[in-house]
């Protein structure tokens, strides 16, 4: 089960930059991913479909995360299937489900629905490297915990970058 949530990682990653080439003045620095499965999208039903499949593995992957490390902490292992389960219902089958227009303006309650899901587990999906880096600390695998700490700081940096960068965009030139 984990190689295939390993390919199907790989394959989410490299599933925005394939079907961006079907669909014209798609751009991945302006647009975000959600726009490849709006209402005006020629590829929106393959990538809408493909992020109710990516949910339902990330549910199941939720499920194997906590059997796997309920040993050793049953509290991050059960930490590690909401968030697991969190982004794979919110960031997945609702953004798959409810789709947002191109302009990614919130209106409808479709929109609403797609940004708040998304949002959230997006969200949640950022301590996923607190949670394993704090279990390979638990089970003696400092490497793996250092990384992973690195990572979820890496994950904060850029945070913060996205909301500097857009704080200057919204003061103007």
């Amino acid at each position: 089960m984990w190689t295939l949530l390993i390919i199907a990682v790989v394959v989410d990653f490299l599933a925005a930059f394939f079907l961006a080439l079907f669909y014209p003045g798609y751009s991945h620095m302006e647009m975000s991913m959600s726009v490849l499965g709006c209402v005006k999208s020629p590829v929106r039903i393959i990538y809408n479909i493909w992020l109710v499949i990516l949910g339902v593995l990330m549910i199941l992957s939720g499920i194997l995360f906590y059997k796997t490390y309920y040993e050793t902490s049953g509290i991050l292992a059960a930490a590690g299937a909401v968030i697991c389960i969190m982004y794979g219902i919110g960031g997945c089958i609702l953004s798959g489900i409810f789709s947002v227009n191109e302009t990614k303006e919130l209106e409808s309650l479709p929109e609403k629905i797609h940004g708040i899901s998304a949002g959230t587990g997006f969200m949640a999906l950022a301590f996923m490297p607190l949670i394993i880096g704090l279990i390979s600390i638990k089970r003696q695998s400092l490497l793996t915990g250092v990384i992973s700490l690195i990572f979820l700081r890496q994950a904060y940096c850029f945070l913060q970058y996205l909301l500097c960068r857009k704080k200057n965009l919204l003061r103007g030139p």
